[in-house]
């Protein structure tokens, strides 16, 4: 059935997209593109993080995570080409996409994340706004030549009981989740992480969410208990925590790049120097945040070692 859709109604539904195109279509297709790759969500949900609502950013960034996880095991499962590679005597792609075509990663990962805020705020205007760059993103994927519309409707229905399992599941899993041992946390990160890479190590989006998965997963469980930040303050101190902390990241992120160049096996690399940049923004800038006086302690969060040993020996007679 799928191999009759990739040569035939889908088929057509892509190539009639792209002969009515523009220069405007071309330019909103790319752009759409760009505002779903891993770069654009980190910096959001990473401002979201530490200078909006710590809470909700957390749980968005595990909406993406369980996002790129279920888009990874669907490709692996599923195993279908593109338009643009099936057919590229008719089909010719915008932008550069590998990897094979079922789901729409760019649609599943749209609807859960950002369907995930919309529930959250409980507004009108914010389901609004959430369904339409949902129904944009499954055009622009289509108009630039890398998915067909299958890829699309199934995008949509996983990501849609994703969100649907993800909403009625958090409030439930997150507290069980900070009951278990450390050892068991780590073991479960590290599994997930793994299992991942060993599911998509030819595919570069799957590297970058497995590096991602261990750095967020890792980074959060070290977060939680020796750091646990607010993001109290004046809107200049969440501004600047903001700007430096997005450019200590991405510094860490590029500068990883340029150190790997060329090294072998490009996958491994690719895993650490996500893992790395990941753990940066939930670990390592954080602490240093709360060292600084640029993020304030959460109340009842529990100090590190030398903060008690600083204690003990302000209060010796």
């Amino acid at each position: 059935m799928l191999s009759g859709l990739e040569a035939g109604f889908g088929l057509d539904v892509v190539t009639w997209l792209q002969a009515h195109g523009n220069g405007v279509f071309d330019a909103l297709a790319v752009g759409l593109h760009l505002a779903g790759g891993e770069l654009v969500y980190l910096a959001l949900l990473l401002l979201i993080f530490w200078s909006v609502d710590r809470r909700l950013g957390i749980r968005l960034l595990f909406a993406l995570l369980a996002a790129n996880v279920t888009t990874e095991a669907l490709k692996f499962l599923f195993q279908t080409p593109r338009p643009h590679i099936a057919h590229p005597e008719v089909v010719t792609p915008l932008v550069e996409q590998g990897g094979y075509g079922i789901p729409s990663g760019h649609v599943l990962i749209a609807l859960v994340v950002w369907g995930y805020a919309a529930l959250w705020l409980r507004r009108r205007a914010a389901w609004a706004l959430a369904a339409a760059y949902v129904l944009l993103m499954a055009w622009a994927r289509l108009y630039a030549g890398v998915h067909y519309p299958q890829d699309v409707v199934v995008g949509l229905i996983f990501g849609a009981a994703l969100l649907w399992l993800y909403a009625r599941l958090v409030d439930a899993v997150a507290p069980r989740w900070d009951r278990l041992g450390l050892a068991v946390q780590l073991a479960a990160v590290v599994g997930v992480g793994v299992a991942l890479a060993a599911v998509a190590w030819a595919n570069e989006e799957g590297a970058t969410a497995a590096g991602v998965v261990l750095g967020v997963g890792l980074g959060s469980i070290a977060e939680a208990r020796w750091i646990n930040f607010a993001v109290d303050g004046p809107a200049w101190q969440r501004a600047a925590r903001y700007v430096v902390g997005a450019l200590l990241v991405m510094g860490v992120l590029f500068g990883l790049r340029a150190a790997f160049a060329g090294l072998e096996p490009q996958p491994l690399f690719r895993i650490v120097r996500y893992a790395l940049a990941s753990a940066v923004g939930f670990v390592v800038w954080p602490w240093l945040c709360v060292r600084a006086g640029l993020m304030p302690a959460a109340p009842g969060a529990t100090p590190s070692a030398s903060d008690r040993q600083t204690d003990i020996l302000n209060h010796q007679p």
